[in-house]
């Protein structure tokens, strides 16, 4: 861990992980309640939030596990497990079901998965949902989507997909995998990479390797690999 002015910063094999200041905290959270409507497998989502929370100052505690950062709602806890770090939560008010957590970006970087992707390859500067469904007609903005949009409510867009997946790797050789199954969206678009998820995760891991055929020997060893 390093202190900063306003601050802290979790470093891990020498490279900044996370970072909390007031002017962008890391952690926000809140209580919210979605909305689903679907038709002919193409679901239209919205959340109703009653209740926002954002610890604005840490305590950082040295345990002998890991790294706790401690605030009046919620604690975040670092630890090194299987040669991956693992992020938790202890959060106080178990109404709070929404997390909003930003893990730092690189600007020259480049972020792939989230599942079986048919649309975009490089993720960076777009943001999707992990969420499964059917794939409609069409991909996007054109005129094949539009039609069924409009007469069966089936359009497409370029995230939807059948295999969803709380997972993605990064150019710089390390992944983020995070243990949830609700609704979850992934936003690349920013100076962070923001992470929003309808439930508190069970961990949020982080994996790094020197070279990409490790990354994913690494990565599979934790997810499982398909027998050959």
């Amino acid at each position: 861990a390093r202190d900063l002015p306003d601050g802290f910063e979790i470093v891990w094999q020498e490279r900044t992980v996370v970072r909390h200041t007031a002017a962008r905290p890391l952690l926000l959270l809140s209580r919210g309640t979605g909305e689903y409507k679907m038709r002919h497998g193409s679901f239209k989502i919205k959340d109703r939030e009653e209740e926002c929370f954002t610890p604005d100052t840490y305590a950082l505690e040295h345990r002998d596990d890991g790294i706790t950062a401690c605030s009046a709602g919620a604690d975040i806890h670092f630890r090194v497990q299987a040669g991956r770090l693992e992020i938790t939560f202890s959060v106080r008010d178990h109404r709070l079901n929404r997390l909003y957590f930003n893990l730092t970006a690189a600007d020259d970087e480049h972020i792939f998965g989230a599942g079986e992707q048919y649309s975009a390859i490089d993720l960076r500067g777009r943001k999707l949902p992990v969420w499964c469904e059917e794939q409609g007609i069409g991909r996007g903005r054109d005129l094949i989507t539009f039609l069924a949009e409009l007469t069966h409510g089936a359009g497409g867009a370029w995230y939807t997909t059948y295999f969803p997946q709380p997972t993605f790797l990064s150019s710089k050789c390390w992944y983020c995998h995070i243990d949830a199954s609700a609704y979850m969206e992934l936003d690349f678009t920013g100076a962070a990479h923001a992470i929003c998820c309808w439930e508190i995760p069970r961990a949020i891991i982080i994996g790094q390797q020197p070279d990409p055929p490790s990354l994913l020997a690494d990565l599979t060893s934790l997810l499982g690999r398909q027998p050959v």
